[in-house]
């Protein structure tokens, strides 16, 4: 699913923002659309200005960025659960 260094991260959040975090990052595993679509969410959300490099990451690599940065978000307060339930519906 996630390389291990990122496992660690999501180990280290709280556990509801884990279930969000492991919920979102099942459901991108199994959708590549949904994938693109986070990522260039995330991109937009922490500054990257840079959204088709995301986009051009192969898949494996945009679920380890995409979730990586969704954590960095989560743990630093700019970004809310809430937030990512658009993806979750």
């Amino acid at each position: 699913m996630v390389a291990e260094h990122t496992q660690g991260l999501i180990d280290n959040l709280s556990k509801k923002d884990r279930n969000v975090v492991e919920s979102l990052v099942l459901k991108m595993t199994d959708n590549e659309e949904l994938t693109k679509r986070v990522c260039v969410y995330m991109a937009g959300q922490v500054g990257q200005e840079e959204i088709d490099h995301f986009i051009k990451l192969d898949f494996d690599m945009q679920i380890e960025a995409c979730t990586n940065y969704l954590i960095i978000a989560l743990t630093s307060g700019d970004m809310k659960r809430k937030e990512l339930n658009i993806f979750l519906n």
